[in-house]
């Protein structure tokens, strides 16, 4: 059984509509609400999910934060997210690695590369 992919994308991305355009066609794509608590909503979708192969996130950040619908995620409240960020380690079939990208803070036109990714 082949695993499942997700992408999460923040609507508050400028365009993000470009990006679904690039999305595997095997991959589930949930788009992120702006009023809503991300984490919640990503929490949400993956509780009932198991061996998970690949979660994306599409959002805008800074060097210390990352924005997820209405939360503004960053070291400085991480430990009230602490539990809901580990439990989505249950469904993912491997190690969970974040590698922050420059996607949110530059034209979409200066990476050439995007859609050659695995999502999007």
């Amino acid at each position: 059984m082949k695993r499942k992919s997700y992408v999460f994308i923040d609507r508050q991305v400028s365009d993000y509509d470009q990006l679904l355009a690039h999305v595997k066609a095997d991959t589930t794509v949930v788009l992120l609400d702006g009023d809503r608590d991300g984490v919640a909503q990503i929490s949400e979708v993956l509780e009932q999910q198991q061996g998970v192969a690949e979660i994306h996130l599409v959002s805008h950040g800074s060097p210390d934060c990352l924005q997820l619908g209405a939360t503004r995620l960053s070291l400085n409240n991480m430990a009230q997210y602490a539990n809901l960020v580990q439990q989505w380690r249950g469904a993912i079939a491997q190690s969970m690695l974040v590698i922050p990208a420059p996607f949110a803070i530059a034209p979409l036109s200066r990476y050439p590369l995007l859609p050659r990714l695995k999502v999007p």
